[in-house]
């Protein structure tokens, strides 16, 4: 074999060594997941959880190392909204005038079915027409139910009742009020008209 043979069989038996080094290179790297940004999940009712730190690997095929990163997952516990706290903010709505609140914590579906002049009108004309508005008795729930809104029936969970009282025109009246936790609020059901 001449001096040319052997140097040329070098050649491709180290060209070989860089095609399979860099194939096992690929594959090895292919199956890592880096991500570009932290994503952030709020989550009701409760539990904070990190991920595992990420695991530094080395392939041994060839003197590189690959580091994988993954990304960290922050789950930020909030306390689950209180339906009395939301009475109390409604009651102060009502005294103060404050429509805009009542409108935006109007049960969506209300809204929806009646339509949101109609439901800003009666706001606004009987509502806030009330005054000392509380609570008479216990506030019973979380239940399942199915709402009649207008003409649809709708199915809620976190679905709370209680007594209530209010004074309207110079009278006082004795009611059942009804509110829904969705979305992380509290809204208050009601029929527009």
């Amino acid at each position: 074999m001449s001096r040319r043979t052997v140097g040329l069989t070098m050649v491709g038996v180290g060209a070989l060594l860089i095609i399979i080094g860099a194939i096992s290179l690929v594959a090895s790297s292919g199956s890592e997941e880096v991500a570009s940004s932290p994503t952030t999940t709020t989550t009701f009712p409760s539990s904070t959880t990190l991920p595992p730190a990420s695991t530094p690997t080395t392939t041994s095929s060839t003197p590189t190392t690959t580091s994988t990163t993954s990304a960290t997952t922050t789950t930020t516990t909030l306390p689950s909204p209180s339906v009395a706290d939301f009475i109390d903010a409604y009651a102060a709505a009502v005294e103060q005038g404050d429509a805009d609140f009542l409108f935006d914590r109007l049960l969506p579906d209300v809204t929806g079915a009646f339509g949101a002049q109609l439901c800003r009108n009666w706001i606004e004309r009987e509502i806030l027409a009330l005054s000392d508005y509380q609570v008479t008795g216990d506030i019973a729930g979380p239940f399942s139910r199915t709402l009649s809104v207008g003409d649809a029936a709708i199915p809620v969970e976190n679905y709370y009742e209680g007594q209530v009282s209010f004074t309207f025109q110079g009278q006082s009246f004795d009611a059942q009020a009804t509110w829904v936790i969705a979305d992380g609020q509290v809204f208050w059901v009601g029929e527009c008209r």
